[in-house]
């Protein structure tokens, strides 16, 4: 007979798994509305880093007259503007990410050229060097702190060593969908069956596969 220690365990674990669905469980982003969602966070992030510019200046300005002056709370004023300006700077990036993973949304121009950014060298040079970080959580004696979980990255280390040297390799032909979903798998802590081990096995896997397909590899498994 099963304990009631051992039954709320399963369905706690059930409740994770139910609320934090993987990352190919998700709903498609309409476009129309994530072109909008686009613009207003470019907006907003402009507008938050413009507005903190002023009050940097005014607070510049204040203090050189008053040191304990008004000028000091604009001077914090300022540093909270630029913060949230970042914010949404980031919120952005994530969700142009998500959007070249879905695979639908080039016609977006933002899209398309974040997908063309994810392709430079540069940027496949840093993903290649994420992967390889995600496999030092392994290592004998790893002091590696990072998002991703050990079991999972055990379970499919050959594999990510594999991507990581053909994402590498310019002469390797990527797709943005992989490249980004690639980096989905390394960076979002709740979606990620790499990092979250109440995403099932299966969906790791299965991103492996898309991915591998993407940069031309025959899936290994």
């Amino acid at each position: 007979m099963l304990s009631l220690e051992l039954l709320d365990e399963s369905f706690r674990r059930l409740v994770t798994i139910v609320l934090m669905p993987g990352l190919l469980q998700q709903e498609p982003l309409d476009l129309h509305t994530a072109a909008r969602r686009l613009e207003e966070l470019a907006r907003r992030a402009r507008q938050l880093a413009a507005l903190g510019v002023l009050l940097a200046g005014a607070a510049a300005i204040l203090i050189s007259v008053s040191p304990a002056g008004p000028g000091v709370p604009l001077g914090v004023g300022a540093l909270a503007a630029f913060g949230l300006s970042g914010i949404a700077r980031t919120d952005r990036r994530r969700l142009l990410v998500r959007l070249v993973a879905q695979g639908d949304a080039l016609a977006i121009g933002s899209v398309r050229a974040y997908g063309a950014r994810l392709s430079s060298r540069r940027e496949r040079e840093r993903l290649a060097q994420g992967l390889r970080l995600a496999l030092r959580v392994i290592a004998p004696g790893s002091q590696v702190q990072i998002m991703v979980d050990p079991g999972r990255v055990d379970d499919c280390a050959p594999r990510l060593r594999g991507l990581a040297d053909s994402v590498a390799d310019p002469r390797v032909s990527c797709s943005p969908q992989a490249l980004a979903l690639c980096g989905q798998l390394l960076h979002d802590p709740t979606r990620s069956p790499l990092c979250n081990p109440h995403v099932p096995t299966r969906e790791l896997w299965r991103i492996l596969d898309l991915v591998e397909q993407g940069l031309g590899i025959t899936p290994s498994r």
